[in-house]
């Protein structure tokens, strides 16, 4: 094998841990896994439930605690928006999703918001978006958004103290490594 510690499965493809991974990809990674063994060891806070809804109401809720009124209704009219257009993107009508995803852009530009607001809307909409290039197999379109994904959350992280946001990363390098295995 060309890279030691691997071996080839059938169809050429390789097996084990040596393929080298681009920079950005590789800290990404790195940064999930620090992740990951800071919570392994923090006492169990989060119990199990469906599809990630846990998450999803405790990450609403700090959320809802952060933002000003203003601030945190036009991020649920963007985060509604690209909701939308996921929904149209699993019924197969891309076009109806492309025009959702185009009304969830201009709708966050018209706002001019920054800051906070504007890294929790472009997270949504690029995560969003990302599954939508996957269905449609445009596959650097689905790279771009969830890097740009990964910048947000990572600003809200580290920038505004959004730590329950290290999970969102984790998922977004999931999406990012099945948008990879999908694109062969």
């Amino acid at each position: 094998p060309r890279f030691p510690g691997t071996t080839r499965a059938p169809g050429g493809l390789r097996r084990g841990c040596a393929m080298p991974v681009p920079a950005t990809v590789d800290s990404r990674l790195a940064g999930c896994l620090l992740a990951y063994r800071t919570g392994n060891h923090a006492p169990v806070t989060m119990s199990d439930g469906p599809s990630g809804e846990l998450f999803r109401s405790r990450g609403q809720s700090h959320i809802r605690s952060r933002l000003a009124d203003g601030p945190f209704d036009h991020y649920v009219a963007v985060r509604d928006r690209a909701r939308a257009a996921v929904t149209a993107a699993r019924a197969g009508d891309f076009a109806g999703s492309e025009r959702q995803f185009a009304d969830a852009e201009a709708f966050l530009f018209s706002l001019s918001l920054s800051g906070e607001p504007w890294h929790l809307s472009r997270s949504w909409i690029d995560q969003a978006y990302a599954y939508l290039a996957v269905r449609k197999r445009d596959w650097q379109a689905a790279r771009d958004r969830l890097t740009s994904a990964m910048q947000a959350d990572l600003a809200l992280e580290d920038e505004y103290g959004y730590e329950i946001f290290h999970i969102g990363r984790v998922h977004t390098a999931h999406l990012w490594l099945r948008a990879e295995g999908e694109a062969g």
